[in-house]
């Protein structure tokens, strides 16, 4: 850790004393974080999310920043660690390449091209340019990273609530949010597409 990260983050100790500490309500929450980005097709454990992500805090790769609260910062770790190629097991990683690339070969092109209605593909590269582009704009942001992965696994109300370990107040706050953002990119996209 640099020595300007000290004004910014806390100490290791700090972060390894809270995470002891933690009530029996906060660490379920984060087993069911857990839970939820380990059945997010990440092929790895639920425990072995906690165990890295509590490693990689403690040896001070990733330091507890003081703006943030303990619980999502260690949830955004566990997160995180599903973009880690480093992280991921072989399995995953075949996983992820087969669902990011599909081969056709020359003559079932006719037949893809068929399947897919002109207006439905465009919808369709509209949708994927837009949900590619939100995530990046809410990259970094621990929370809002982890209710759009909640949303994704169709949590909602007291389940999503529960897996991010916040109150009904701060989700409907942070949902408001990811909804601004959502329609601002639907707005721009369409407005580019020459569509209303």
């Amino acid at each position: 850790m640099d020595q300007g990260d000290d004004d910014y983050c806390h100490p290791v100790d700090d972060a390894l004393s809270v995470y002891r500490n933690l009530s029996e309500i906060e660490r379920r929450n984060i087993v069911r974080a857990a839970n939820l980005f380990a059945g997010n097709g990440s092929y790895v454990s639920a425990h072995e999310l906690i165990s890295e992500a509590y490693v990689r805090i403690s040896d001070g790769r990733r330091p507890w920043p003081k703006s943030d609260a303990f619980l999502p910062f260690f949830m955004g770790v566990m997160k995180s660690l599903l973009s880690d190629r480093m992280f991921l097991t072989d399995a995953g990683k075949a996983a992820r390449l087969k669902h990011k690339l599909t081969v056709v070969k020359i003559d079932d092109l006719p037949l893809v091209a068929a399947n897919d209605d002109a207006e439905d593909l465009a919808d369709k590269v509209l949708l994927e340019a837009i949900i590619s582009k939100l995530e990046t704009q809410i990259a970094g942001d621990d929370e809002m990273e982890l209710l759009w992965t909640g949303i994704q696994c169709r949590l909602i109300g007291k389940d999503l609530q529960e897996a991010m370990g916040v109150d009904a107040k701060r989700l409907a706050a942070l949902r408001t949010r990811l909804n601004r953002h959502i329609d601002k990119l639907a707005i721009e996209y369409r407005a580019k597409e020459g569509r209303s």
